[in-house]
């Protein structure tokens, strides 16, 4: 009797030693796996914020931080101030910066744009007027903000461009086009957008 207790109490015991192993495996095991999941997230984190957030400094030496954005997540107010920020490059210059506005708008957008902003270079009444008489050309922020007009990353914009100095002119100015999603880690185009299908129509209020 005593030889049969025994060798129960021994079945009993390893059957209990087999069951703690595979307890301490599957533990072992699942915090394999939990470890490996948080080293991901985290270096998912990270990445993410080493892709999200860019530091980008210009030519002038102004550094900015640039996002990368879906065109699918972009929001009104991100396109608004892109066009904005374009709009003040082509049409807002003295004969000091002209050249360098014109020139950093040419990055903001296709062959559409550089056909016109090509044009503003060429000797018409604004450009004489502003390199050779030293009038400036302003536009009114505002305004801008106001009559801009987006549809599905479509866009059209009504505005008055003004020529001050010794005497003052009035131009009216339509411009239309489509906004695209372009990758933004350049110092030229920080924001990452791009304007395509650019058309610009002129004419003299005064």
């Amino acid at each position: 009797m005593e030889n049969v207790e025994s060798l129960d109490t021994y079945v009993v015991d390893v059957r209990s030693g087999i069951v703690k192993t595979k307890l301490i495996l599957w533990s072992a095991a699942a915090l394999a796996v939990l470890s490996v999941a948080v080293s991901s997230l985290i270096s998912l984190y990270y990445s993410r914020m080493m892709i999200d957030e860019i530091r980008i400094i210009d030519r002038e030496g102004y550094s900015y931080t640039s996002s990368l954005i879906d065109p699918r997540e972009a929001t009104d107010l991100q396109i608004r101030a892109f066009l904005l920020n374009f709009c003040k490059l082509c049409y807002s210059f003295d004969k000091n910066n002209i050249e360098r506005n014109l020139n950093r708008a040419l990055a903001l957008g296709d062959e559409t744009v550089a056909g016109y902003i090509e044009l503003h270079q060429q000797p018409n009444d604004i450009y004489q007027a502003v390199k050779g008489l030293g009038r400036v050309a302003e536009i009114n922020e505002a305004e801008i903000i106001e009559n801009l007009r987006l549809l599905d990353h479509s866009f059209t914009l009504t505005f008055v461009q003004q020529l001050k100095g010794s005497s003052e002119s009035q131009y009216g100015v339509t411009v239309t086009g489509n906004v695209m999603y372009v990758t933004p880690a350049t110092t030229d185009n920080p924001n990452g957008f791009f304007i395509i299908n650019y058309t610009e129509t002129y004419h003299q209020l005064r």
